[in-house]
């Protein structure tokens, strides 16, 4: 699966479902936006961040900073994603 969230979208969480290797990803211009990992294995890179995060299933991660973000499905996965990303 492949989505993007702009501006001005409200997320009112989302429940997203990855196949292995697919991916989500948002431009997030702030940092309220969470993403938890309910079901498998995710690793999450940001833009302009050089960390790699893995979350497993019952973690969740606050995005950092503004800018791309990318979620994609070590093994099949489903995560939830809440906020606003917004300028």
């Amino acid at each position: 699966m492949r989505g993007t969230v702009d501006s001005g979208t409200t997320i009112s969480p989302q429940k997203i479902t990855l196949t292995e290797n697919s991916f989500w990803s948002a431009h997030c211009r702030s940092n309220e936006i969470q993403i938890e990992c309910q079901e498998g294995a995710v690793w999450i890179t940001q833009e302009g961040d050089y960390r790699d995060i893995i979350l497993h299933a019952g973690q969740r991660y606050g995005i950092e900073k503004r800018g791309r973000v990318i979620v994609q499905a070590i093994a099949g996965a489903r995560i939830l994603v809440n906020g606003v990303p917004r300028g």
